[in-house]
């Protein structure tokens, strides 16, 4: 699967295809490794600021 980076007002961006079932609004974190880069899902933590 492709996809072109694009200019989006002064940063850069990527469509992300229909195919990979992401929902907008999710977040996902990007990392750079060598020329190759990798978005993961950041998971939601319920019990961040949970106390018991």
């Amino acid at each position: 699967m492709e996809t072109t980076i694009r200019k989006i007002g002064n940063s850069e961006g990527a469509i992300i295809p229909g195919e990979l079932n992401s929902k907008t609004g999710n977040k996902y974190q990007i990392v750079k490794i060598n020329d190759t880069f990798v978005m993961t899902s950041v998971q939601d933590n319920s019990f961040t600021n949970w106390t018991a």
